[in-house]
């Protein structure tokens, strides 16, 4: 394919042919990376753990409620969860009967703006806390 352009600032006519894209193929390692693995099971980086906060119009889940749903849903223990840099829990009992929403205004000292919809909860498993990377929590709070 041949295109000509014709330039405003000083006539002159220029022809440009377009350059061939060369594909990089990806190795098995390159595949690999882009896979988590946790407690023997595979999810993609982009793979996260839905969680309606209320469901059929009840009450918020508490932050038991929630563990237990990840636990019946996907197999997984939670035993630590984070709020960006905030610790929701770490093993602490007397937090297991507060709703997840009031649990992060609590740890956090700020209120969670009404505009925002979902909560992205960081969560580390016991059944392979050695993982750096893990599926989002990601939690609705409508």
């Amino acid at each position: 394919m041949f295109q000509a352009c014709l330039h405003n600032p000083k006539p002159r006519i220029s022809s440009k042919t377009p350059l061939v894209c060369e594909q990089e193929r990806l190795t098995r390692r390159h595949i690999l990376t882009y896979f988590l693995h946790v407690a023997g099971k595979t999810y993609t980086l982009w793979d996260d753990f839905l969680v309606e906060g209320r469901r059929c119009n009840q009450q918020e889940m508490t932050l038991a409620d929630l563990i237990q749903h990840v636990k019946e849903t996907h197999g997984l223990t939670i035993c630590s969860l984070f709020y960006g840099p905030a610790i929701l829990y770490n093993g602490h009992e007397d937090r297991l009967k507060i709703s997840v929403s009031d649990l992060v205004k609590m740890v956090t000292k700020a209120e969670v703006p009404p505009h925002k919809k979902m909560l992205d909860l960081i969560p580390s498993f016991e059944e392979d806390e050695d993982s750096e990377s893990v599926p989002t929590i990601r939690y609705m709070l409508l």
